[in-house]
Order: C-alpha cells, then structure tokens, then sequence
C-alpha cells in the first residue's frame, strides 16, 4: 500500500509537472529494489512540506513523515505505530497536521496525544475544535491536571456536554473544582485513572454529590482502603444510610480490613462474611498473633524463616484466609498428622476441606492405615490415578 501511495504520488507530478520519463522510470525502480524507508528518493517525496513541486489539487493520504510531525517522534516509532494501526495512511495528512496544531494551541502534552491517537486521528479537526470548548470549561484548581481529562473528548456530544454542565454547576461545591480531581485525590488515584473511571461508571458523575461525599467519606473512616473502593464503586450507587448501617455492623463486631462488597453484598452473604471474620478474630485472640504467618508459625512450631522460605516456594498459602487455615490445622491435626510434615507440605492448606475429608475417607475404604501428606496433596487425576492403582492390588 506504502508503494501504490509513491507510485500514485510520482505518476501526478509527472503530469503537473512534466517530470521526464527516465526520473519517474528511475524512481519506480528504486521503489521495486530498495528499502521503502532508506530510499533517498522517497524521503523527499514522503515530506511533501518541503517538496518544490507542490499541488494542492493532490488528495495527499498520510505518511510515515506526517505521523512524526503530529507526535514529534522517531522514524521508528512512526513505522511502530503504523504498523499497529494501518489505517493511518488512509487519512488525509492535512486532517492530522490540523489536528496537530489544535492539540499544541490547546497544550496537550505529545504522550497524552500519542496513547489517544486512535480516536484522535479518525475526528474531522472542527468537530474536535469544537470539543476543546467543552475541555476548557472544567475548572481545576490545579491547572496541570487538565490535560488528564483529555479523553473525555472521545465521548458522545450528549454525554460530554451533560458532563460538562455538571461540572461548571459543581466547580464551587467540591474543593478540587471538579468530581474527577476530587476521586484522584479521596481514592489515591492519578487524575488520568480517575477520568478512565467515571466514563466506566457514569454514575460517578451524575450521581447525587451529597451521596457521593457521604459515602466516599464513611467508607474511609471504616477503614476501606481507597484503591478498594476505586476497584469496586458500585456501592456509591446506593443510599448513604444503607452504607452507614452496614459499616455499624462491622463497627459492633471490630470487624476490620472490610471490602466494598462486604457492604453491598445480600443478608445472606453478609451473615456468612461475618461469621468468618468473627471466627479469625477469635483465632487472633486466642493465640495472640497479628498475622497468619504468625499462626502457623504457632502452630507447627516452626521458624519465622523457615516459613519465609516456605512461602517463597508455595506462596498460594500466603492467600489462604485465617479461618481456612485454622480449619484445615484442625483437621489435619485430628487425623493425626504431626505439625513438622505439615510444614513439609503446605501446599496440602491449599485444598478444600471437603476434598481432603473425602480423600482421606476414600484411603480408609482400602484399607490404607498409613499414607503420607503428599498423596493427599496430589492433584486430583493423580490421586485418581492412585487410588485405581489401589484398587488394582485388592482386587
């Protein structure tokens, strides 16, 4: 396609300007035996800027040239994202040159125009001067962050203009000037996540801003972690007062490390979710630990730094929730398994306790008295295939 474009290019100057035959034979040639981009002829055709034999009857397409001109990259980079999106050379280079030009007057930052260049490239330049008038309607209180929400110019007219509005009427009512900044600032987040965000979740937007602060607000005296609530805000979806009472439960039961869905979740799931929480704050007061690392360690007697190492090779049980843990050492302790072979195979803490009841029950159906951690921590066609092998030699 690059080579149709010279050939297209070479055969018009021929006519417009009655370039002999031998220069548009030689050029073709050159096209046909050399590199399309360490050709000496094609790069002063590829710069059509500095080109003497200019034609503005020529329907220019876009070039290798013209993509390094609008990012101000290198050829290397120019041929890497044309390569990813192929249809760059199909749009009119003095669209993009526009295009160019709006982004500089309006100051957005070559690495902000390159990760939206997809979207960029594919609008007419008027109808993307007209969404700067939007752009510059958001107020900040920090004006570096604007070029961040650069991407909200890539929504519906519709959209973006409500957004918009809503903005100028709430400039004065949030202390960041605008819903985005103050999301990047309560959530911990940059300004550029937070915008990617709301677009994911309107309603970050257009729900009430009362709700919004009372909820971001008793969610962060709870104790959630921003990021969680940046994860997962679909609660900011319901009432503030649902929200409080769900953390008062928490609050009551000094539940903590609570997680957004732990408040929006069904009674039912709640209950379950307390439950289990309460059972861990049960485990960490008995033993008096703060982590489960220091539960194991109690348990099976076992160094801080042999578990350290431990947990290197199998860090699946690094995962595993404190109460899990206490059932399956429970369990396993009951069945008779000492503490040291348990610290052999932790990888064992990763099952079920429902399959490691059913397995044990099914080595005790043969008449297995003695079997080792490592065939109960087997994967399950292995153990399959065990159990068959043992089925085999009583029969």
């Amino acid at each position: 396609m690059l080579r149709s474009l010279l050939v297209q290019r070479i055969l018009h100057l021929r006519r417009v300007s009655k370039m002999s035959p031998n220069v548009v034979k030689q050029c073709l040639v050159s096209l046909s035996t050399q590199s399309f981009y360490n050709n000496s002829y094609n790069a002063v055709l590829l710069k059509e800027s500095e080109s003497a034999l200019h034609d503005i009857n020529f329907d220019y397409s876009a070039t290798h040239h013209t993509v390094m001109e609008l990012l101000d990259c290198s050829p290397a980079d120019a041929i890497h994202l044309i390569e990813a999106d192929p249809d760059l050379l199909r749009l009119p280079a003095n669209d993009l040159m526009e295009i160019k030009k709006l982004c500089r007057e309006n100051n957005i930052p070559q690495d902000i125009v390159k990760k939206n260049l997809t979207w960029i490239s594919r609008m007419k330049p008027v109808e993307l001067n007209h969404r700067f008038l939007y752009y510059w309607k958001w107020s900040f209180r920090n004006e570096k962050e604007r070029p961040e929400i650069f991407v909200l110019l890539n929504l519906t007219l519709s959209k973006l203009t409500s957004f918009t509005c809503r903005a100028i009427s709430e400039k004065s009512k949030i202390l960041e000037r605008n819903r985005i900044s103050y999301f990047s600032n309560k959530l911990e987040s940059s300004v550029s996540e937070c915008t990617n965000l709301v677009i994911k979740y309107p309603f970050l937007l257009t729900r009430s801003l009362k709700t919004v602060f009372e909820i971001v607000d008793s969610l962060l005296e709870a104790g959630v972690h921003p990021k969680d609530i940046y994860k997962d805000p679909w609660l900011i979806l319901n009432s503030s007062a649902y929200v409080k009472e769900r953390l008062e439960v928490f609050k009551e039961r000094g539940i903590k490390n609570i997680k957004p869905w732990m408040v929006r979740c069904q009674d039912s799931t709640l209950a379950r979710c307390i439950e289990i929480r309460q059972l861990a704050l049960d485990v960490s007061r008995e033993f008096d630990i703060d982590t489960k690392e220091q539960y194991l360690c109690e348990r099976l007697n076992a160094d801080p730094w042999e578990f350290i190492e431990s947990k290197r090779k199998y860090p699946r049980v690094a995962q595993i929730s404190l109460t899990k843990l206490k059932i399956m050492l429970d369990l396993l302790l009951n069945a008779g398994f000492e503490p040291k072979d348990i610290f052999k195979h932790p990888q064992v803490l990763t099952f079920s306790p429902e399959t490691i009841e059913r397995r044990l029950k099914d080595l005790k159906d043969r008449q297995v008295e003695t079997w080792e951690l490592s065939t109960l921590s087997l994967r399950n066609k292995k153990f399959e295939a065990f159990l068959k092998k043992m089925d085999k030699k009583l029969s």
